[in-house]
């Protein structure tokens, strides 16, 4: 083993007398072309890491369809409703005059009828005699 240590002691007596400091030119040049690589790999890795996220985006807006204007949803069928008439009873010396409901989608302008039911209380109107009307007409 001491033969070892000898040996490596030479080698490395041999190695410090061949080296020679390395110019300060060349110390600037290797430091700078370090620090642009890394400043490319900084910023690739950045662009790299935006690309992913905008294309998580746009990946998730077409698979949800949230990127294409929705069609508006059909209208529903229009329903027209026929209100009953309203059941008349007679009143002994009353003529009663069914007065038509409006539906609830369209307001009709119309008569609107007494607050208490009688119709002679209408300015202008006087009710004409004849049987009650009972029923439909």
């Amino acid at each position: 083993m001491p033969e070892l240590d000898d040996e490596l002691r030479r080698l490395a007596d041999q190695a410090a007398a061949a080296a020679q400091p390395t110019a300060a030119t060349e110390v600037i040049r290797l430091g700078d072309r370090r620090r642009r690589r890394r400043i490319a790999r900084n910023c690739s890795a950045a662009v790299a890491a935006a690309a992913a996220v905008v294309g998580g985006v746009l990946a998730g807006g077409l698979l949800t369809g949230a990127g294409a204007p929705k069609p508006p949803p059909p209208a529903p069928p229009a329903i027209h409703r026929v209100s009953p008439a309203p059941s008349a009873t007679a009143t002994p010396g009353r003529t009663v005059v069914p007065v038509p409901v409006p539906s609830p989608s369209r307001s009709v302008p119309g008569p609107s009828p007494a607050p208490s039911g009688d119709t002679t209380s209408r300015a202008g109107t006087t009710p004409k005699a004849g049987p009650p009307i009972t029923g439909r007409p």
